[in-house]
């Protein structure tokens, strides 16, 4: 953890406790002294009970369900850690929400990544540090730096050591298209290739089968009959309008 020679402080939302309190116990920290709350009328409230004036802040927060509470809940304890004159503000999200509309996949659609990176940058972060983003060029949102940190190397160690792990009819499941590449192992280092993965990465013999969770529509032509994928999800029709 590189500080710049000040001193370090965790907080944490009410996204996942647990886990904030699991990192400061790992990092022999503890959580810094504040309080989010709900005004009467469902406003969030943060109160910083301690100096942070100069000091390298990490709030933990996920922007998970409730998605809403916990993205406003970032928000406001970044501007709160800006006015209060902290030396540095990272915004630890293990889970990024709104990450899913990346890209205007039909015509009209919002482009949620983009907005909530504008957000958290306006409120005053100075860096992003997230996990498995839903697409790697949801980064270039910020401008700001992120680092997007992979969980599937940790992931796989703790598969392989599985009884499971060794069955010749094991099937590593993608949730989507966009998840192949990381059901394939392609996303892991090279070293560890070889203990999980698709392609020609094995185990005992038999190559793992990929299998992507969401079929491909199916419309039917008059004149062809059923032609498989013609309208995919995603894909813009030429005669929408902009």
């Amino acid at each position: 953890m590189i500080a710049h020679g000040n001193k370090i402080k965790l907080f944490t939302g009410n996204g996942n406790k647990t886990l904030a309190q699991e990192i400061a116990k790992e990092l022999h920290m503890p959580l810094g002294d504040m309080v989010v709350g709900k005004f009467s009328d469902g406003e969030i409230s943060v109160q910083i009970n301690e100096s942070v004036r100069g000091c390298d802040v990490f709030v933990i927060q996920s922007t998970s369900t409730p998605v809403n509470d916990n993205l406003v809940e970032l928000l406001v304890i970044i501007d709160a850690m800006r006015r209060a004159s902290a030396g540095r503000i990272t915004a630890v999200m293990p889970y990024f929400g709104y990450a899913r509309q990346d890209r205007k996949a039909r015509a009209r659609d919002p482009i949620t990544a983009k907005l909530v990176a504008d957000l958290i940058t306006s409120a005053g972060a100075d860096r992003v540090l997230t996990m498995d983003l839903h697409a790697p060029q949801i980064q270039g949102f910020f401008d700001i730096p992120v680092d997007n940190l992979l969980g599937l190397s940790v992931l796989a160690k703790y598969i392989v050591n599985e009884p499971f792990a060794h069955d010749e009819n094991l099937v590593v499941v993608s949730p989507d298209v966009g998840s192949v590449a990381r059901a394939r192992g392609k996303e892991l280092p090279q070293h560890e290739r070889h203990r999980f993965g698709g392609g020609a990465h094995r185990l005992r013999g038999h190559p793992p089968r990929i299998r992507p969770a969401l079929r491909e529509p199916q419309v039917r032509s008059p004149v062809q009959g059923v032609r498989p994928g013609l309208h995919r999800p995603g894909r813009r029709d030429h005669r929408e309008d902009g």
